[in-house]
């Protein structure tokens, strides 16, 4: 399991210090931020300071930033950098799919990262062929912009899904399973019958 170290924890607290003098950044506080972040995934320590500047040079947000703003602050960075990702082509040979996927996954990582800030350049005869292809393979589609009541557009909000099939639904479902299976179990068993006798 990934962690984030106690001291990126510290590197984290003094950056908050910074900011924002009253912040404590005892060994027990840089415990409790480093298991916050690490539960979270966050492994990267400058992807957290980051997020932690952001915040504080952002116009109207709080004094107080807990682990919850850097991880969600660390994904918006994370996000950022991967808005590209579709254009990452490996120069590993396409028709070795396992290969292809391995080094293409690799690449998206690194991206996500930091660990590379400019899309790779492929080489090879493919190319062409692969770069045709793989916005279509890829790409998540935009989601329209809302409109709002005064005419103007406003991003979209994510829609929570909802649940497609109440409890009452998938009951009768499931013993609607459970009378065919035996309705079909007891066709097999009179086919072995009939079987055996002729």
């Amino acid at each position: 399991m990934n962690t984030f170290a106690l001291s990126d924890a510290m590197h984290v607290l003094a950056a908050i210090r910074v900011y924002h003098q009253p912040q404590d950044t005892s060994d027990a506080t840089a415990q409790a931020w480093s298991m916050a972040l690490s539960h979270a995934g966050i492994t990267s320590r400058t992807d957290a300071v980051h997020a932690v500047v952001t915040h504080y040079t952002t116009p109207g947000k709080d004094r107080w930033i807990t682990p919850a703003d850097v991880v969600a602050g660390v994904r918006q960075i994370r996000r950022a950098r991967l808005e590209h990702s579709d254009q990452i082509l490996p120069t590993t040979d396409p028709d070795d799919v396992r290969a292809w996927m391995a080094a293409r996954r690799a690449g998206v990582k690194a991206l996500g990262d930091g660990a590379i800030t400019a899309l790779p350049a492929p080489s090879g005869e493919v190319a062409p062929r692969l770069r045709a292809a793989l916005p279509s393979v890829f790409r998540r589609p935009q989601r329209p912009l809302s409109v709002t009541a005064e005419g103007g557009e406003k991003p979209p909000v994510k829609a929570t899904p909802a649940r497609t099939v109440t409890e009452s639904d998938a009951a009768r479902m499931e013993a609607e399973r459970e009378r065919q299976q035996s309705a079909l179990q007891a066709v097999i068993a009179a086919s072995q019958l009939e079987s055996e006798a002729s």
